[in-house]
Parts: structure tokens; C-alpha cells; sequence
């Protein structure tokens, strides 16, 4: 999220979020989960209004960066074990939009994106707090 602008694709990315997924997006624990990743101050109960000032601060290009770190954040807090045992259109979604941001997808995270896992790879894992799983959005914000 330190980037100063946001990848190729991020408009399209943003805009089938917002279509699909909205209420996923709308939720305070992506609000929340949005503020911790950027170091802001805790917002206590609903949506963090430092939050929404950091962003109104930012420019044009910054904001967008913004934009995709709210909706990757959204993706992430909305993932649940569930996620990766069956196709959900919002997990794939995000997921082929981080290989597109040039993450390489563990086996896990293809057969969550609705892909076949690669020959002679890494064994499939489900714990999502294992190195790398938040390589992903750093490679995309």
C-alpha cells in the first residue's frame, strides 16, 4: 500500500467489485481491517472516519491506490475457510487480479480462484496465515 500508483487493471478490478460485491466492500470490518493495514488510529465501533480524512488527503493516483486497498482488505476479512474449499465468484475474483498484479498463486489459493493446481508444486495448504499470504496484497497496493 505504499505505492504511488495503482497497477494496470485496478479501474476495471475496483469497478466489478463494486457491481458484485458491494455490501462485501460496505462492510465495517473491511473499514476497520483497511485502517489497521494503512497504521491509522483505531476507529472504535463502525466505519473509521480517519480512515475516510486519509483518503480525502490523498491525490488523484494516491486515492486509487486507496480505493484497491479498501476492496483487497474487503476480499481478505470476507475469506474464510469456506473460501477455499469452493469457488466464490468475490474470492476469485480478487485472487486473479493479484496473479495479474504478478503474485503467484499457491495451490490453495488457485483452487479458490477456480483454477487447477500446478504439477510438482507445494502441498495444498488451508491456513491462511502462512508466509507469503499477505504477499498478495502488497503486490497489488
Amino acid at each position: 500500500m505504499t505505492r504511488k500508483t495503482a497497477p494496470k487493471g485496478t479501474a476495471g478490478f475496483v469497478a466489478v467489485a463494486l457491481a458484485q460485491d458491494a455490501s462485501t466492500i460496505a462492510h465495517v470490518g473491511a473499514n476497520q481491517f483497511t485502517a489497521d493495514l494503512l497504521g491509522l488510529p483505531s476507529g472504535g465501533y463502525g466505519t473509521n472516519s480517519a480512515l475516510s480524512r486519509f483518503i480525502g488527503e490523498a491525490s488523484d493516483a494516491r486515492a486509487q491506490v486507496l480505493s484497491l486497498a479498501i476492496v483487497l482488505a474487503a476480499y481478505e476479512d470476507n475469506t474464510h475457510t469456506g473460501s477455499w474449499r469452493s469457488v466464490d465468484p468475490g474470492t476469485a475474483h480478487c485472487l486473479l487480479f493479484l496473479e495479474q498484479c504478478a503474485y503467484t498463486l499457491r495451490n490453495v489459493e488457485r483452487r479458490a480462484a477456480g483454477l487447477d493446481p500446478l504439477p510438482d508444486a507445494e502441498p495444498a495448504s488451508t491456513d491462511s496465515t502462512e508466509d507469503g499470504a499477505d504477499q498478495g496484497a502488497e503486490a497489488a497496493a
